[in-house]
Formats: structure tokens, sequence, C-alpha cells
């Protein structure tokens, strides 16, 4: 009796990720969000096609820089099974470093996976938050990605948000500036090297409360509007149970900010 032996569904190992650029505009009135990403990768050997995850979005545009020489994708397929997208070019990428370019459209679903929308109330009136949960594979559904644990990267996060509303995300705010009429742009620091599934973004109305480590991480504990009163036990809490790990494992906490 012969074994089948299953169909590999990692992806191909010659295109590796390094440093992931991308910007996000979710909207909250539409459940939709629009997407720009620049992705720096590295080929092993020369390629005429590109194969990442991407899993209910819509790659509008696809172009790849290598070597002084840029050019646009002539075909973007779909494999909704795999969830993933293969990009094709006319002619093979050279071996080495390249800037994958793609523009994307997503939806806010309601599954609580990928990026989402969530509600909350103030004054007995319902809002709705955009929030993200990737782990385990779910980052494909946010921007596209090569979303598997071992394929570590830098990522660098933009959130276009409304003036009124608050981005959080893994790392600390390093810009805020004036995007369009209403709008504004939250720069946030690049990450440390990780896996795509701890990428996080949440977009809303918020206030926080915040303290500090004895080695100077930055805490903070976000709420709605009107309830930050509520966190100090969280922030409490955070701050002791952070300083406790760090002395017990011998290892510092590797963001200046939770």
């Amino acid at each position: 009796m012969k074994l089948k032996i299953a169909k590999s569904v990692r992806l191909s190992e010659h295109v590796i990720p390094k440093r992931y650029s991308i910007t996000l505009f979710p909207n909250l009135a539409e459940f939709t969000f629009s997407g720009e990403e620049e992705i720096i990768v590295e080929l092993t050997k020369p390629a005429t096609e590109i194969t990442l995850h991407a899993a209910e979005l819509k790659i509008l545009s696809a172009e790849i820089e290598a070597k002084n020489d840029k050019r646009k994708a002539i075909n973007i397929s779909y494999n909704e099974k795999a969830e993933t997208a293969t990009i094709t070019f006319d002619k093979k990428i050279s071996k080495g470093e390249a800037k994958l370019k793609l523009k994307f459209t997503g939806i806010l679903n309601d599954k609580m996976r990928g990026f989402y929308k969530s509600k909350y109330q103030i004054d007995e009136k319902t809002h709705h938050m955009a929030v993200s949960q990737f782990e385990s594979t779910d980052a494909r559904r946010a921007f596209p990605s090569f979303d598997e644990p071992a394929k570590k990267a830098i990522f660098d996060i933009r959130l276009i948000i409304p003036q009124d509303h608050t981005a959080i995300s893994n790392t600390i705010e390093t810009e805020i500036a004036e995007h369009s009429t209403g709008y504004k742009i939250v720069k946030f620091a690049p990450t440390p090297q990780m896996s795509t599934y701890l990428v996080a973004f949440i977009v809303g109305k918020f206030e926080f409360i915040e303290s500090k480590t004895h080695s100077n991480v930055k805490v903070r504990v976000f709420t709605t509007p009107g309830k930050k009163h509520q966190a100090k036990f969280a922030l409490d809490t955070a701050v002791r149970v952070l300083e406790f790990y760090e002395e017990y494992f011998g290892i510092p906490y590797p963001l200046p900010v939770l």
C-alpha cells in the first residue's frame, strides 16, 4: 500500500521578504479599506513570478524594481483555496534584492479575523472601530504578504484615519501629519524583525493612561472614551508583570512600548 504524500502548501523558498512598508486607509462607513505597500525581497534565483498570500483582497496593481529595472505585472492570478496571489512579469527578475510595490483593496469583515470591524457605544450611540487579529494565518486578509511564521521581516506601518480617531500599532507613533481634509496619517516606528501574525493595528475613538517600568518601557492601556478611569488596575498589573518577567527570564522586553 502506497502512502499518499500531501502536497506542500508552503510558499516557495526563493523569495525572502526583508521589510514591509504598509499604508492602510480604513473606511469605517463602508467597512472597506485601501492600501499600498512596498516589500523589499531577496530573490535567491531569477524568477518571472512571485507568489504570496492574499485572502479577500484585490490587488489593483503590481510592479517590481530590481537593479535599475522597473516593470509592471502582466498578470495577477488568485488561488482562493490556497489563499495566494501570483504576480507574473514579462521577463525574469534578476537574482538579488528587489522592491515589490502593490496597491490593493479589502473589506473590514465581521469574522473577527484579519482586518475586521468591531462596535462600541459612546453616550448610547454606536460607533465602529477597525481591529486586527492575524494569528495564525490572517495577516493575508489585511495586506498581501508572505504569511508564514518563518518569513520574518521588519514592518513600517502608516494608518490614514479621521482626525478625531486614534491609531494603535505594535510600536510608538513617530509622526502625525495632516493627510487630507478631515484625515491624518499616523506613522509608527519600525518593528523588530518578526512574523506577520504579530503585526497589529487598531483604529477608533480611544483615550489612554500610561506609566513606565523600571527599565523605562512605556506601558499604555487604551479604552473607549469615558472609561479610562477603569483602566488603572490593568495598567498597574501590566507594569508589575512586565517587570517580573524581565527579571525572572533575564531578558529585556524587546520594544520601547507595550
